[in-house]
């Protein structure tokens, strides 16, 4: 299959001539009476058929002899139907279509499975091959050589997450062990008596998320999966167009897309992709968060910023719809069902499991571990969260942007450890070292120049 086409598929029954003067009678002969395939997209797959474009169909209908019959036809002349969805508690799409004397149509429409095509339903790209690209990044080369100011990141909530910000004004999430055993779990590292590490600090900082072996040998199971299941034909190039910004591609964005592409080069050497798996960056885009989630485009380039967030709430964007206001509004995906996949949590000595989307809830202020005696427990339900949303590869994070401070030794600050919430402390809590004339004083005995290494 080389392209896939997405939309509505219903069986057309034509009869012809009906002239709209007509005098009905109970059973009367016509020229024609005809049954036909219909629909955009099945119309669209049987004309790219004809060029001989291998088509392939993503489409709806009901469990019943129509929709065998619609199959059937569509198998008949060669078209891949592996994709065709059957809605249960539907029935397939059927349109009478009555034909006049000057060939003017008219249409009745009994409509059924044909309009309940999801998001889901749509073929996503096996997680593993996602998991690949992720494998094959050198972060800390990317980040160093490709961006201005950013630093590696392996997760999807950085340091500037507090869980308990009124109460404790250290509490970042990252910080904690359930934020570290959110990224060892994804990268299956293990720490404790007899493992590689002795403790989650340790494992954490060993973390890079760097593995080209293991990216090679995830590659190769996707091409002989895709392979076995249809999907791609062998040699087939693999371009993936990545809508990275509003504005135009400048040159920061053009070193990216070659690294990713020299990274992916080097992941898929000896595999059935060799060779054949490349990016695009595109510029001038408005809408690329929709665009990804419609499944309009392969990739889009995305960032947070700008704001302090609370984690228990921030972690609704990627995995509650019910907050955001359905699948399509979850952010940075398309495809993937969080409300459908599900986590198993250990609580109190026992193994509960429920969906993504409803742990997610039962972490919110009304939820069932919402109080205050849960604290532990909900950052607890959360890492597993973040892992699982992780663990989709949705979203790949590669950096988290950075800024540097130089303080001046004319004042001290309370802190030299940046905090969202009121940065080093602001001018209240400011000290000043020195008034103007002992100030003056210190940099004459400086020969004018203050050494701030």
């Amino acid at each position: 299959m080389k392209v896939l086409c997405i939309g509505l598929a219903v069986m057309d029954i034509s009869a012809r001539p009906i002239s709209q003067n007509s005098v009905w009678q109970e059973k009367q002969s016509i020229d024609e009476i005809s049954i036909q395939l219909g629909g955009d997209a099945v119309n669209q797959c049987i004309y790219l058929n004809k060029l001989d474009m291998e088509p392939g169909l993503n489409i709806c209908i009901g469990p019943d002899s129509t929709g065998e019959m619609l199959v059937g036809a569509l198998k008949q002349q060669g078209i891949d139907t592996s994709q065709v969805c059957i809605r249960k508690d539907s029935r397939t799409g059927t349109s009478l279509v009555i034909i006049d004397d000057a060939g003017e149509r008219r249409i009745f429409s009994a409509t059924g499975a044909e309009r309940l095509l999801h998001m889901e339903d749509l073929p996503s790209p096996l997680p593993e091959g996602l998991k690949a690209i992720s494998l094959a990044m050198n972060r800390e080369q990317f980040c160093a050589d490709c961006t201005t100011g950013y630093k590696p990141a392996y997760y999807l909530l950085n340091s500037l997450y507090y869980y308990d910000i009124e109460n404790n004004t250290e509490s970042q999430y990252r910080n904690t062990k359930a934020g570290r055993d959110a990224v060892l779990r994804l990268y299956g590292v293990e720490y404790g008596e007899g493992k590689a590490f002795a403790d989650d600090v340790a494992a954490y900082d060993s973390v890079n998320g760097y593995d080209v072996e293991q990216a090679r040998a995830l590659f190769q199971k996707v091409y002989e999966q895709a392979i076995a299941d249809g999907n791609y034909t062998e040699g087939q190039k693999v371009h993936i167009r990545c809508e990275a910004k509003a504005s135009a591609i400048a040159a920061e964005d053009t070193r990216q897309q070659e690294y990713l592409n020299d990274y992916v080069a080097e992941a898929t050497k000896g595999t059935g992709f060799e060779g054949l798996v490349d990016f695009e960056f595109l510029g001038n885009i408005s809408n690329r968060y929709d665009d990804v989630a419609l499944g309009k485009i392969e990739m889009i380039r995305g960032a947070w910023g700008g704001a302090a967030f609370y984690p228990f709430s921030t972690i609704r964007v990627y995995c509650e719809p019910d907050y955001m206001g359905g699948m399509t509004k979850i952010h940075e995906s398309c495809g993937w069902d969080p409300t459908v996949e599900t986590i198993t949590i250990p609580l109190d000595g026992e193994e509960v499991t429920d969906t993504i989307q409803n742990w997610a809830k039962a972490i919110q202020p009304a939820g069932k571990f919402g109080g205050d005696e849960y604290a532990e427990t909900r950052l607890n339900i959360l890492s597993y969260i973040e892992t699982a949303v992780l663990g989709s590869y949705q979203c790949i994070p590669f950096g988290c942007e950075c800024e540097c401070t130089l303080f001046s030794k004319k004042i001290e600050y309370a802190t030299e450890d940046y905090n969202i919430m009121y940065g080093y402390g602001g001018i209240r809590l400011m000290k000043f070292n020195y008034n103007d004339a002992e100030w003056a004083e210190f940099v004459a005995s400086q020969n004018g120049t203050i050494d701030y290494k």
